[in-house]
């Protein structure tokens, strides 16, 4: 059976209001939970995201480690520099400098 906090998000996904969307899903059950983990990391709400992740941790779920932009950024960057043909000592020396 749907909650009403699952229902709240279904809604607010079809309005467009993904962090509207995040805080209705906390209200639901585990997994419900750790998507909203996911939708306050993908939009940047650290603060928010946080709490969750304590309060989860709190309750014995195993919360994978937040998302880290800077590590994100470098992984698609060093993707790029290998499609485009790039040895690992060439693309070293691109982003050292």
């Amino acid at each position: 059976m749907e909650s009403k906090a699952d229902a709240a998000a279904v809604i607010l996904k079809e309005r467009g209001l993904p962090y509207e969307r995040g805080l209705a899903l906390m209200h639901a059950d585990e997994t419900a939970r750790l998507e909203a983990l996911e939708v306050f990391e993908t939009l940047g709400a650290k603060a928010v995201a946080a709490k969750l992740r304590k309060s989860l941790r709190d309750a014995g779920v195993a919360v994978p480690r937040g998302k880290n932009r800077r590590t994100r950024t470098h992984a698609e960057a060093v993707h790029q520099a290998r499609a485009q043909g790039l040895t690992a000592p060439a693309s070293a020396a691109t982003f050292s400098n």
